[in-house]
């Protein structure tokens, strides 16, 4: 054995750097989950990156055949960094309101939940007596026959819902959410207040004050209200007479992550990855 290749061998065989080849495979198996769908990511942390690059070099070294086996990992885990380059651009979460059980309509919260027994809630239409729903959002209710058209009334008062949604660690976030809700609803933040129901006046159809279930109401949610993890949206949906039912939509975003390397960097690594895999594997066939 080589002079080189036994000090690559002491090196990588050490036991504290062991700790960091196990951490770099649970990066780059994380990291190749990202391609599929959105999920946390614990992963994208200050070295994580050279954590998964000092992995593959291991792997090359010191398994028995592992240029012929490490080959195609090399070329996946390159493409993953090329076609990462936009998640490490932002975290991007499209925020909306669809049912239990039903379709996410790309959204990245959790299906809207009733505070209450069952926790069960229902898509309805708008028909013709509320506005539209947003184009990735429907209205929702504890009650199938609560919305237009429907044989149902529901007994006055406070109907509430939630909906969660993760975020990464670093902070930075800023979002908005339009809402629509008879009779009218409140919005609550992680806890914090951001809408007050508003006034039900003559309340033909829904309220007269906003949010009503006439024109969607624009509510930003303030960076500061953010949490790492589980962020909470709650709506306390007031009803007085006959329908009541709920609709949001909107998203919320955070920049890059300063300790993410530049997303051009990360396709350049990428990149050369995959064609260093390919010379790999033309110099053993």
């Amino acid at each position: 054995m080589r002079k080189h290749q036994l000090q690559i061998l002491f090196i990588c065989s050490n036991p504290l750097f062991s700790t960091r080849l196990s951490e770099a495979s649970n990066f780059i198996k994380k990291r190749l989950s990202q391609v599929s769908a959105r999920v946390d990511h614990p992963a994208l942390q200050t070295g994580g990156l050279e954590r998964a690059i000092l992995f593959l070099f291991c792997q090359l070294h010191t398994q028995p055949g592992g240029v012929m086996k490490l080959h195609s990992k090399v070329s996946v885990f390159g493409a993953v960094l090329a076609l990462g380059t936009a998640l490490a651009s932002a975290d991007t979460i499209q925020i909306g309101s669809y049912q239990t059980g039903g379709p996410s309509l790309g959204n990245n919260n959790t299906a809207v939940a009733f505070v209450g027994s069952p926790t069960t809630t229902f898509m309805l239409s708008p028909g013709s007596v509320w506005a539209p729903a947003g184009a990735s959002s429907v209205y929702v209710s504890n009650n199938a026959g609560s919305g237009p058209g429907g044989t149902v009334v529901e007994p006055g008062g406070t109907y509430s819902y939630t909906t969660t949604f993760n975020t990464m660690s670093g902070g930075g976030y800023t979002g908005s959410i339009s809402v629509l809700a008879d009779d009218t609803t409140d919005v609550i933040f992680n806890g914090h207040l951001l809408q007050p129901e508003g006034t039900l006046g003559t309340d033909a159809h829904c309220s007269d004050g906003p949010p009503n279930c006439v024109t969607a109401t624009l509510i930003t949610l303030p960076g500061a209200d953010f949490l790492t993890g589980t962020n909470t949206l709650q709506f306390d949906v007031l009803q007085t007479v006959a329908l009541t039912g709920l609709d949001f939509y909107g998203s919320a975003s955070s920049p890059i992550q300063a300790s993410l390397p530049e997303p051009g960097t990360l396709f350049l690594i990428g990149t050369g990855l995959i064609a260093a895999a390919g010379t790999l594997r033309k110099r053993l066939v």
